[in-house]
């Protein structure tokens, strides 16, 4: 059957469409869902000085803010597992994270910022602190790159039994209650 013409014909695809049929099973979502500037990373990933940036972990670097985003996900799919950033401030760790996220994507970046009010304080951080923290726990978890300030981790988190669990939404996806 293999060099029937016409099976050849059925197994190939035209003008860049997916096939569809059982036997030929359309691509992986994975691999589609790459964000373009992705290209960047896969270049870098085998350049000499990350590669020894990368052996040399935990290490200190000075990087122009321009790169970092680059050279953060570059790194991240360098190591293939989960990555912890420290930068002084917490808008440093917002910038390194949305930059980093063009290259990675959302769901492979988190941002660990600081609770935006003390333990002391008896008041309760602000909401969109509390699920952004949360958002970063889980993203790391899933082998992401993190983004934190030092300020979030002088803070420290509660413990992991007392943390709630996440939560997942997307299309096609039953909530369980």
């Amino acid at each position: 059957k293999a060099t029937d013409p016409t099976h050849v014909l059925e197994s190939t695809p035209r003008s860049g469409s997916l096939p569809s049929t059982q036997r030929n099973p359309p691509v992986p979502p994975f691999v589609m869902d790459r964000p373009v500037l992705n290209a960047f990373v896969r270049e870098l990933v085998e350049h000499e000085r990350l590669v020894e940036l990368a052996d040399a972990l935990p290490t200190r670097a000075r990087v122009s803010e321009s790169a970092l985003p680059v050279l953060l996900a570059s790194l991240h799919e360098r190591l293939g597992r989960g990555l912890v950033v420290l930068l002084p401030e917490d808008a440093d760790a917002r910038d390194a994270a949305e930059g980093a996220a063009w290259f990675l994507g959302d769901d492979q970046v988190g941002l660990l910022p600081s609770r935006g009010v003390s333990w002391e304080s008896g008041l309760a951080p602000p909401p969109h602190l509390v699920g952004e923290r949360s958002r970063a726990l889980h993203v790391l978890e899933r082998g992401g790159l993190v983004c934190a300030s030092a300020r979030a981790l002088a803070e420290g988190l509660p413990p992991l039994k007392a943390r709630p669990e996440a939560i997942e939404l997307r299309a096609g996806l039953e909530p369980a209650v």
